[in-house]
């Protein structure tokens, strides 16, 4: 919501929270409308108000001076009546289809707006930590559950722009949005994993490929994906081995059969060390798809975060026990190398809970307790460390994903946009003094 001053996102703040029927600069307001930002200001369109004796209904633009009404498009100055904050040069502007718009002085007081400018200060003065750190345990928690399902709506958005670009299919979406979450830590290798995924036509090939046998599933489908990438390339591996040529002799078919066109093996971003390898999260990314049942229904029959966890539970071909790159050995690792349960959390908050949240919102047959089942998962997945939750560390114990990820919806949809006046702490901190307002 960035583009327009303090000013008037106090008066939309005021405009959005004060009792129907309220007297706002002479103005009373009967209906309030939908707001929708611009550029250095805010139109309210559907609001109903009251002028004297006179019923208007229409929008209404909120900004800091009218003089603006003049840069205006004819489309938005066709509009009832103009609330600015401080300076108005003519009661009446004219309106271009004739007769005219009476603009109207919104009364702030220094308290509100200094109320307003601690909400927006940064640095050590920041004052939400404290706030919500002083908060009753159910108002927080209150909070927090409407912070982490915005979040989620949010990333239910992106999941369903996944399955647009995926062709709208429920398999390939899953696949799709695998891959554009297993490496959402790296964002130069995750624009690559959407690629791949797309190379691939994401779920269309591999479903070709699996026929039941576990070891070999994994292997054809190791060959698919670590050709596509390009790392079987001459290039890509200093020393190959038998299992490497075996991989090349399986996507050399591929790529004839499929018309398949690899990713240049430069374009990686790589390191040598295990958990940041690619290729070592191609290979775990193939145990995860190499099953006779594809992975969008094994999450449909999901109920419990113990089989969500064993989703990704699953080990890459047997090569991968000692080896980290292809050909490049390692000591063995007892795990074989599964996906470790961090990348596991990141998958489950990023892409496999939203998706179930989605899926219970939108299936008719299901209530809200069983949406509301998702949210609780939350708190069985540890809390996520970062720059973000750290603001909050002195406050506020960030316990589980429950917290971490409401404080995440928090710093990114409210602090850094500046909506403090539509942010449920802010609006929680200005409404403590909003008799005085008025």
């Amino acid at each position: 919501m960035r583009g327009f001053s303090d000013r008037v996102a106090l008066m939309c703040y005021l405009w959005t929270h004060l009792p129907l029927g309220s007297d706002i600069g002479g103005v009373t307001l009967l209906r309030r409308g939908d707001a929708t930002p611009s550029r250095g200001f805010v139109s309210v369109r559907g609001a109903e108000v009251t002028i004297g004796s006179r019923t208007l209904r229409g929008s209404v633009l909120i900004m800091d001076d009218d003089n603006e009404w003049m840069s205006l498009s004819v489309a938005d100055r066709e509009s009832v009546v103009l609330l600015v904050a401080d300076k108005v040069h003519t009661p009446k502007r004219p309106l271009p289809s004739g007769g005219d718009v009476d603009c109207i002085r919104l009364p702030l007081t220094q308290e509100l707006e200094r109320r307003y400018r601690d909400l927006t200060v940064s640095g050590s003065d920041y004052l939400c930590p404290d706030m919500l750190g002083a908060m009753e345990p159910t108002s927080l928690a209150s909070i927090k559950t409407r912070l982490l399902i915005e979040r989620l709506s949010d990333k239910c958005v992106h999941l369903r722009h996944i399955r647009h670009l995926a062709g709208g299919g429920d398999c390939d979406m899953a696949v799709a949005a695998l891959f554009d979450t297993i490496m959402i830590s790296n964002p130069e290798n995750r624009k690559l994993f959407g690629e791949l995924s797309t190379i691939i036509g994401h779920n269309r090939i591999i479903s070709s490929l699996v026929c039941g046998d576990n070891e070999s599933d994994k292997v054809a489908v190791e060959a698919l994906l670590l050709g596509a990438a390009g790392f079987l390339s001459e290039a890509s591996v200093a020393e190959a081995d038998d299992y490497v040529y075996r991989l090349r002799a399986i996507f050399e078919r591929l790529r004839k059969g499929y018309r398949l066109t690899p990713i240049s093996y430069e374009r990686w971003r790589r390191a040598s060390y295990r958990d940041t390898s690619p290729a070592l999260l191609i290979a775990q990314t193939a145990a995860i798809l190499a099953d006779i049942k594809p992975l969008y229904f094994r999450m449909c029959e999901c109920d419990t975060m113990e089989s969500l966890r064993g989703l990704f539970d699953r080990a890459p071909s047997e090569y991968w026990r000692d080896h980290y790159a292809l050909g490049k050995r390692c000591e063995e690792v007892s795990t074989g190398h599964r996906i470790t349960k961090d990348k596991t959390d990141r998958l489950l908050i990023n892409f496999v809970l939203p998706f179930m949240f989605d899926r219970m919102k939108n299936d008719c047959t299901e209530d809200e307790d069983e949406a509301s089942t998702v949210v609780e998962m939350f708190d069985m997945i540890d809390g996520e460390r970062n720059s973000i939750t750290g603001k909050y560390d002195t406050c506020i114990e960030v316990r589980s994903a429950f917290d971490s990820q409401a404080l995440i919806q928090l710093d990114k949809r409210y602090c850094r946009e500046r909506r403090c006046w539509q942010c449920p702490v802010g609006i929680r901190y200005l409404a403590q003094r909003q008799n005085r307002a008025m």
